[in-house]
């Protein structure tokens, strides 16, 4: 099992999460992939921070873990947080505790938002997802 793996799992569910939410158009940057943002400035961007636990068994056995985080880009357009709050919070909905993705990746902890950052023109607000899998050897 390798972090590729993991990545693309938790890439696939960002789609599906996507999809499902109340934004179901937003674009979506993806680790490594040649991205032009909308004109409107509004997407959502994958960010992966594997912290695996190495040499923790006898055998071997692994725990991989790690963060994944989502940022909202969203236009300051007079609307206030809300709008983007929302959106957010419709595609974290996906990712509830011990939901259980592609190749058994488990998130492990409710999406935790994070604070607003105010970036120019742009909001970005983070949502960090908590993710975990253990390969038994």
């Amino acid at each position: 099992m390798s972090d590729a793996i993991i990545l693309s799992a938790l890439q696939q569910a960002t789609t599906a999460a996507v999809a499902a939410s109340g934004t179901p158009t937003l674009p979506v940057k993806y680790i490594g992939v040649t991205f032009e943002p909308p004109s409107d400035q509004r997407y959502l961007e994958c960010v992966f921070i594997p912290n695996n636990i190495v040499d923790q068994y006898w055998d071997r056995s692994r725990v991989y873990r790690g963060t994944f985080r989502l940022l909202m880009h969203w236009n300051i357009d007079g609307a206030g947080a809300y709008p983007p709050i929302n959106a957010l919070q419709s595609i974290c909905a996906y990712f509830n505790k011990n939901t259980l993705l592609a190749s058994n990746v488990r998130i492990y902890s409710e999406p935790d938002l994070g604070n607003i950052i105010e970036n120019g023109p742009e909001i970005i607000w983070p949502a960090s997802l908590e993710y975990r899998l253990f390969i038994p050897q």
